[in-house]
């Protein structure tokens, strides 16, 4: 179930991916909380274009902050356009990038919904800073950046993409409607 209003959504999680490692930052609309995560890449990771490493990102952020996920509307930013389409369509033209899209989506079941949009590098500043492994902003800040990542996403440009999450049991991307 997706809700009418993206901006309903109790939890919103921004992400990002670097050469240096993957970070989120999870706000909590009902609690005016904000959670930081940062995991460095080593080996493989090391290995892979940005696009499936910003998916990897998505994936990562999904299984540290799978407690807190669960059962609610999530609203997912993310700033790499070509991942934010295979995550809706469920699918891409690299095999190993179509591999991170299926554990991504597994994983939305745990949500109640899960919502992705673009999201403005400058916007994503939490995520970004978390993924590079500098100095995150202050909460005021992160929320500050939240509204304005909301206004773009809901101006008649922006628009959010959205999708059901699938079954917890399904490995195949669920259909989008």
């Amino acid at each position: 179930v997706v809700p009418a209003d993206p901006r309903a959504a109790r939890l919103v999680l921004y992400t990002d991916s670097s050469m240096h490692g993957a970070g989120a930052t999870l706000l909590d609309t009902h609690n005016c909380t904000v959670r930081h995560w940062r995991h460095r890449y080593t080996g493989a990771d090391l290995r892979r274009d940005i696009t499936t490493l910003e998916a990897r990102a998505v994936e990562m952020a999904l299984e540290h902050f799978a407690d807190d996920l669960r059962g609610h509307d999530v609203a997912c930013f993310i700033d790499n356009t070509s991942t934010l389409s295979g995550l809706i369509t469920g699918k891409s033209p690299s095999f190993e990038l179509n591999a991170v899209i299926i554990r991504v989506r597994k994983l939305a079941g745990n949500c109640n919904s899960l919502m992705a949009a673009y999201v403005n590098t400058h916007v994503n500043e939490a995520a970004d800073s978390n993924s590079r492994f500098l100095p995150a902003p202050s909460d005021s800040v992160v929320w500050s950046l939240n509204k304005a990542a909301f206004l773009a996403a809901s101006s008649p440009l922006g628009g959010f993409l959205c999708a059901a999450a699938p079954s917890a049991a399904s490995a195949r991307p669920a259909p989008l409607s």
